[in-house]
């Protein structure tokens, strides 16, 4: 859009299939662009059905105009539903301000280059997201931008198998920051409705790297939100916190660093190895092994919650390490062993007055066989 200023909201489709765009600039070429030096006060949104685009579109701002920075008083949002894009995609754009949030949304199409929530510069302050429900990305993911900066919080959302991050030889990357710039706020990637396919290269086959994102400056959340999958095989990276929602039920490799991880109440998560996790929040007939605790201090937090699994696949030297928290009171960590199969199973120990040796001694075997039961 190059106009004087719009006072209210941009709309721009693009459906026709035997269509090609090229670039009207020089320099960044692009084919498609939000504002060109132009004041929007309303959103912009571009939706691209069909066509080929030989350079990237981007959803923001191309230039200041020469009396000030040029701004979009509202949102931004790139959908691409078909097509090909020869260069990126960009909810943001290289300069200016966004005074809502900068998107892009992919459910179909081609992309040989990277999708990015935000731009190469300027200001977003109100976030950044993606979304993929389909569609090819031969490049990266980043919920954040190249350059610039992001105050708000930052968003990639990936929901069902049918989305494909592959070019070919290798398998793209996904970050709930960006390549560059900064992200003033809140970073989550949340996995959602993904169940085994039989697409080559579908999502639930992704194992590429998920990163929380390493410019950002608060929270960095992967959150699995109805994963039936057996295994993820993504590596993670750079996360604070992995929840488990919605009936999820996989395993992981790690935990991307994170040090706090919720199960919620039906999920259950297997962790192929150890963690050095301090905080663990179970709810209701929810469920985690793993191989072991390591950490200095870990705080279990069943408050609200009666009926768990806490499974350890090797039985642990000491539980000093180890307290359950359930309404504001700290209990000691037992446990009940299979000698046989070198496991364990933990639970908060609560003894009555008087019978704390006849708990451990005579319970011990009973809530073993209770909590196998209702961890199948």
């Amino acid at each position: 859009m190059n106009a004087a200023g719009v006072t209210g909201n941009v709309y721009l489709e693009f459906s026709a299939e035997n269509a090609s765009f090229g670039t009207f600039t020089n320099s960044n070429s692009s084919s498609v662009v939000g504002s060109y030096a132009t004041d929007i006060q309303g959103n912009v949104d571009i939706v691209v059905n069909s066509g080929t685009f030989n350079h990237q579109i981007m959803g923001g701002i191309f230039a200041n105009a020469r009396t000030g920075t040029t701004t979009i008083g509202g949102n931004t949002h790139v959908y691409i539903n078909g097509g090909s894009v020869t260069g990126n995609v960009m909810g943001g754009g290289l300069t200016g301000s966004i005074s809502g949030g900068a998107n892009v949304t992919v459910t179909g199409g081609v992309i040989s280059g990277s999708v990015y929530g935000a731009g190469q510069g300027g200001s977003i302050l109100a976030g950044s997201s993606v979304c993929l429900t389909g569609g090819l990305v031969k490049g990266d993911v980043y919920a954040g931008g190249k350059a610039g900066s992001i105050q708000g919080d930052t968003s990639v959302t990936i929901t069902g198998n049918t989305a494909t991050l592959y070019n070919g030889n290798s398998w793209g990357s996904i970050s709930g920051g960006g390549s560059g710039g900064t992200v003033e706020g809140n970073s989550t990637v949340r996995i959602q409705n993904l169940s085994s396919g039989t697409t080559a290269y579908g999502f639930d086959k992704y194992a590429g790297n998920i990163s929380g994102g390493t410019n950002v400056s608060g929270d960095r959340s992967l959150v699995l939100d109805h994963v039936t999958v057996d295994s993820l095989l993504a590596s993670l990276s750079d996360f604070t916190h992995v929840s488990a929602v919605n009936q999820t039920r996989t395993s992981l490799d790690s935990l991307g660093g994170a040090l706090t991880v919720t199960i919620e109440a039906g999920s259950s998560l297997i962790l192929n190895g150890t963690s050095d996790l301090t905080t663990l929040i179970l709810g209701e007939h929810a469920s985690l092994t793993l191989q072991g605790l390591t950490a200095d201090a870990v705080i279990v937090d069943i408050t609200g919650t009666t009926n768990y699994t806490l499974s350890l696949t090797e039985i642990p030297a000491s539980l000093d390490n180890i307290k359950f928290l359930n309404d504001g009171v700290l209990y000691d960590a037992a446990m009940s062993m299979d000698l046989q199969a070198n496991s364990a199973m933990l639970f908060a120990q609560v003894p009555e007055p008087g019978s704390a040796a006849l708990a451990l001694a005579g319970l011990a075997p009973l809530l073993w066989r209770r909590r196998r039961k209702m961890s199948h």
